[in-house]
């Protein structure tokens, strides 16, 4: 038997680089961010203010970890999502390594969102749920809650 094994790149290996070198840089952030951290609570405190409070705890408020937490429970179902991303970057079903970073950002927003819905232990006080009227903790006016968003940056 005569066999012939013939490899041939035909440009994939050029498009991979091309798809790094655009690569090289960027990346997503999650979270509140400036814009939407310097808005203030009402009269009280801002927006970033509560958000650190929450995700780290204070001496009087409990740590209720909202984008490390959902970070940590998520991993694996990230890295498959990132690998999902990658992959459809380099097939051209998604054109851009912006498109490929945004669409993780959203769906890390929704999660993190789904996540502080679904209610963040420990509990609410019985003060704190007398005074918003409401026992799931980080919701209140929900100002926090629609000030976590994605953004692209690009270190070069």
């Amino acid at each position: 038997m005569n066999a012939r094994i013939s490899d041939r790149d035909s440009g994939y290996k050029a498009l991979q680089k091309r798809i790094l070198a655009t690569a090289k840089g960027k990346r997503v952030t999650v979270g509140v961010h400036e814009a939407e951290g310097a808005a203030a609570e009402g009269d009280g405190p801002t927006v970033l203010d509560v958000a650190e409070w929450n995700e780290f705890g204070t001496d009087t408020i409990p740590e209720r970890s909202f984008i490390r937490g959902w970070c940590d429970e998520n991993v694996d179902q990230n890295k498959t999502l990132m690998r999902k991303l990658s992959a459809a970057l380099l097939s051209g079903k998604i054109p851009t390594v912006e498109a490929a970073l945004n669409r993780f950002g959203l769906v890390a927003v929704a999660g993190i969102q789904a996540r502080i819905r679904a209610g963040i232990a420990p509990e609410n006080a019985a003060s704190t749920i007398a005074k918003k009227g409401s026992s799931t903790p980080l919701i209140d006016s929900g100002t926090l809650w629609t000030s976590i968003k994605h953004e692209l940056t690009d270190d070069k």
